[in-house]
């Protein structure tokens, strides 16, 4: 199954900038030989940006208010099962539903080597400004002010998540999940995979083992973290394969008990029986009528015997 992941971070003032640079591998940010940038691209710049996007953000760290955030980034899992055109189609729509053309944006698609198994794991970082374009120019100084709802033109551009809620927040970013995870399943089926991904966490999703740990950077480097993580993920898949295989052994030891069970009896074993049963019947009805004309005879014997014996007294006495 691809695997699915989707998350949100919040950038603050100054650090804008050397994100930009960060996810577009520029400066001190340049490749290394371990991993791809497959595809870059910057949109709804204002006016003044248009020719140069990283100065947006250089001007989101000098005149956005000090306690102000300077960018959102969406950071999202790719499907290795799609080819690097593909996987930046996918991007591309996905920033078109969920940005449109009022919030301008930096995008990156990276494929570095898995720290632990060497293969793919592409990703992109895409990095947006939360200010909303209405169509009024704006000089860079005025463009990050403090939205003025009387008269726009004097203030700066309003915020998306100007006056909402924890709750709508945490509500919007669970839709937002739910979006990516069935764009990203349309473009697996199109392009004929088979694989599925889940925006639900594995509680939700009724799966009874714990989610893996990202290895991060910094215990990449270190060969004894990777062993140890290696050995884990290894027990974790063996422990997990024994947990899916049980109800298929269940399964089969039912079917087994099944076919120990004895099996319908035909009419020819039906009839066998019933003659089985009357023969017994007969014989023990024979039994207990000769047992009873048995019984029967005695008892007339008797009563013969006692009445004779009591006439032959009664006579004695009229003798007398």
């Amino acid at each position: 199954m691809a695997s699915y992941h989707l998350s949100v971070k919040v950038g603050a003032k100054g650090k804008a900038s050397a994100h930009a640079e960060y996810i577009e591998r520029e400066g001190e940010y340049k490749l290394k030989n371990n991993e791809k940038l497959e595809a870059v691209e910057h949109g709804n710049m204002p006016e003044w940006a248009q020719d140069n996007p990283n100065l947006f953000w250089q001007c989101a760290d000098e005149f956005e208010r000090k306690n102000g955030s300077t960018y959102r980034e969406i950071e999202i899992a790719l499907p290795r099962e799609l080819t690097p055109q593909q996987r930046k189609e996918l991007v591309q729509t996905f920033v078109e539903q969920e940005l449109g053309e009022k919030h301008a944006y930096t995008w990156a698609i990276h494929n570095p080597k898995a720290s632990i198994e060497g293969g793919e794991q592409p990703h992109a970082h895409i990095m947006y400004s939360e200010r909303l374009q209405d169509g009024i120019e704006r000089s860079p100084d005025q463009f990050f002010k403090r939205y003025n709802s009387k008269n726009p033109e004097r203030g700066g551009c309003q915020k998306s998540n100007f006056a909402k809620t924890a709750e709508q927040r945490k509500t919007e970013l669970v839709e937002l999940r739910e979006r990516f995870a069935d764009l990203q399943n349309v473009y697996l089926e199109e392009y004929g995979h088979t694989d599925r991904v889940d925006h639900r966490s594995l509680a939700d999703q009724g799966i009874e083992r714990s989610p893996e740990k990202h290895l991060g950077w910094k215990g990449s480097q270190n060969q004894d973290v990777k062993d140890l993580v290696l050995e884990y993920r290894e027990a974790t898949q063996t422990f997990q394969t024994y947990i899916d295989y049980l109800p298929k052994h269940l399964a089969s030891l039912d079917q087994e008990q099944q076919k120990q069970k004895p099996k319908p009896l035909t009419d020819e074993q039906k009839l066998k029986i019933v003659n089985q049963k009357t023969v017994e019947a007969n014989k023990n009805t024979s039994e207990y009528k000769a047992l009873f004309e048995k019984y029967r005879t005695q008892y007339i014997e008797n009563t013969t015997k006692s009445e004779l014996k009591e006439y032959q007294k009664q006579g004695a006495d009229i003798r007398a």
